[in-house]
């Protein structure tokens, strides 16, 4: 019997290493059986308290969160001291979007921030910035530089780079992680006897890629865990990297239950029929207890989707072109902050200046004010609060663009 399983959905996960309580995400572990993690991590930041500000300074109460959150995350990402972040902000008059460029020109070209921001302070564009000739090799290789070198806006640049920074941010492959062994092993106690983990995962869109997997897989035979993948979405990658089944991977068949579904391949929840790939003693002991509980699945599900499969060739790629057609177009209008969707059905908004704070009622009436409905990340967890799941299949391609178009004034 499983006693205790160690989930490990895609979420958000406290780093020490990070200051102020900002949360590094990746897309492997959400670690319930640690408390602290729901923790409200605004709130736990040593620096949440009630402040006056110098109208001058162009700070409120309504945006301090945000601020707070922001310099903590580009202090991360740029190891750049936070002091000096709150300094440029408070006596040097720097605004969040000329910081967050200037950092980023200076990580890509090894300019001196200082030095950078001063040019601008002084009156120079980024555009004219950009252009200088000591800086075209770095502003041609990175399209971002590239589109503030032909004039792009400042906000809109400072957007395009915020979305780069969160995807790579909350995108970090198991692989990616030094010694990702003795990371899990810090997760595990004498009562831990499964990892689960959901690819590509609802609600952020991550994929987890083959060495992360393979490393999950080395990882539960060394120390004889089970594996629970939940792999519903599996029909739906949008990146180059396909699918892959941990089960197929070798060594690991005879130590993983494979949770699959009908109703996302086949757009047909409602009817509520999956099934699951394991060991024949899993399903044995697996029988008995869903007929103690449900009996059986739907009968007349069953008989339908005899039909379904038999039919997968033709149906499966309609819905994935269709699917891709309104991912597209919602990606072509959404302009505030969000993960780059892998998989799955849902491009995961960054709402966290707008939302953190609100109410349930709040955010509802958010929603009815723009127009759009969205699923709010605390439903997914606490450590979501501020974030939301946009979801791209439900409408057609035109209809979806307007409504991430409305999304935009959530």
């Amino acid at each position: 019997m499983v006693k205790r399983i160690v989930y490990t959905v895609h979420g958000m996960l406290k780093c020490s290493s990070l200051v102020n309580g900002v949360l590094l995400a990746i897309p492997l572990f959400f670690i319930f059986c640690f408390p602290t993690m729901a923790m409200n991590p605004v709130k736990n930041c040593h620096c949440f308290k009630e402040r006056t500000y110098n109208p001058q300074n162009k700070f409120s109460s309504d945006n301090y969160i945000l601020t707070t959150t922001t310099n903590s995350f580009i202090s991360v990402w740029f190891k750049f001291n936070k002091k000096n972040i709150v300094m440029m902000k408070m006596k040097g008059g720097v605004n969040s979007d000329d910081l967050l460029i200037g950092l980023y020109v200076a990580s890509l070209t090894g300019e001196k921030i200082d030095g950078l921001i001063q040019l601008h302070q002084q009156g120079k564009t980024w555009k004219t910035i950009l252009t200088n000739e000591q800086l075209p090799v770095a502003v041609v290789k990175d399209p971002i530089l590239s589109s503030l070198a032909n004039g792009v806006a400042d906000q809109e640049g400072a957007n395009r780079i915020t979305n780069s920074l969160l995807s790579r941010f909350f995108s970090v492959s198991p692989d990616k992680i030094d010694d990702l062994k003795s990371y899990l092993m810090s997760f595990v106690t004498e009562k831990t006897s499964a990892i689960y983990f959901n690819t590509p995962n609802n609600p952020t869109g991550i994929q987890l890629r083959e060495d992360g997997l393979k490393s999950i897989a080395s990882f539960a035979i060394e120390n004889d865990l089970w594996i629970i993948a939940d792999e519903a979405y599996e029909d739906f990658t949008w990146s180059d990297d396909p699918h892959i089944c941990i089960a197929s991977l070798p060594g690991s068949f005879e130590r993983t239950v494979s949770v699959f579904t009908f109703s996302k391949s086949y757009a047909a929840a409602g009817l509520r029929l999956g099934y699951i790939v394991a060991p024949d003693g899993v399903i044995a002991a697996l029988n008995p207890a869903n007929v103690a509980t449900g009996y059986e699945p739907n009968r007349l599900a069953q008989v339908q989707w005899i039909r379904g499969l038999s039919r997968r060739d033709h149906i499966v790629p309609k819905l994935q072109n269709a699917y891709r057609e309104g991912l597209d177009a919602a990606l072509s209008q959404l302009t505030i902050p969000h993960l780059n969707p892998e998989g799955s059905f849902y491009i995961f908004l960054d709402l966290r200046d707008r939302w953190i704070g609100l109410t349930q009622d709040e955010k509802m009436n958010r929603m009815l004010e723009a127009g759009v409905v969205v699923a709010p990340g605390e439903a997914f967890g606490e450590a979501y609060d501020g974030w939301a799941r946009f979801c791209y299949t439900a409408l057609k391609p035109d209809d979806m663009a307007d409504a991430a178009k409305r999304a935009n004034n959530l």
